[in-house]
């Protein structure tokens, strides 16, 4: 059984993993299918990560 911890560190470093690629990829000139090919990554998980992070950084209601 895993540990709440680890289950935790794990998720770290699945957001670090993203979001170097992510920023990685924005520095790119490459489109995301093509960067997704290039460095073997499944396009739909770097989607979902990418969409993940923008959600983080605008959220869609604001508290007035």
């Amino acid at each position: 059984m895993t540990s709440e911890k680890s289950r935790q560190a794990e998720l770290e470093e699945k957001r670090r993993f993203w979001k170097q690629h992510i920023e990685d990829w924005r520095s790119s000139d490459l489109a995301q299918t093509d960067y997704c090919r290039r460095h073997d990554l499944l396009h739909h998980r770097f989607v979902y990560w990418k969409r993940k992070f923008q959600s983080v950084s605008n959220p869609a209601f604001i508290e007035l």
